[in-house]
């Protein structure tokens, strides 16, 4: 497994999806280091968001979001809270809405008084 590649999986969660606090911080460190020592921290920091951000998929735990939000908390970073948010809507799937589905009940609300 590579530093910044882990799929859906939470770098210091067990197979259970169980977080480790310690592991995680540790990952989420070690991987800025590499980063930064290759000039590319700013390039990386919104992908382990990313990869922060599967945490949150399961609902099945408050206790992964709470050691996630710690990371995001202490890391005190916009681009990797920035990308968190992306990895929340790309988990989302893709939405598609018809071009002119739902125009009639906008058309008639902005249809100005004569």
């Amino acid at each position: 497994m590579t530093c910044c590649t882990t799929g859906p999986h939470v770098p210091g969660a067990d197979e259970l999806g169980v977080i480790d606090p310690i592991a995680l911080d540790a990952w989420v460190k070690r991987a800025r280091k590499l980063w930064r020592m290759r000039g590319a921290e700013r390039l990386v920091i919104g992908k382990i968001g990313e990869i922060l951000s599967a945490a949150s998929a399961c609902p099945i735990s408050l206790g992964r979001q709470s050691r996630v939000r710690e990371v995001l908390e202490v890391a005190r970073s916009r681009a990797l809270e920035q990308g968190f948010e992306i990895g929340l809507y790309n988990r989302r799937g893709v939405t598609v809405r018809m071009p002119h589905a739902g125009a009639g009940r906008a058309s008639t609300s902005s249809v100005l008084p004569s």
